[in-house]
């Protein structure tokens, strides 16, 4: 698991199902859902956050 810098999200990875669940750490809800396509291996086995690019 992982946060945003600004705290308000959190990033949760899923070995087995290869998975990325993105939590509001503000209401505790889940916000979405990723699943980075396969590769022939199992998925998410860690994390890191990459700030986007600012126009």
């Amino acid at each position: 698991m992982t946060s945003s810098p600004d705290g308000r999200h959190a990033y949760v990875s899923g070995k087995a199902s290869s998975t990325i669940t993105v939590i509001d750490l503000r209401s505790l809800r889940t916000v979405a859902i990723l699943a980075p396509e396969r590769t022939g291996i199992s998925g998410a086995h860690g994390l890191a956050y990459i700030e986007a690019a600012q126009n």
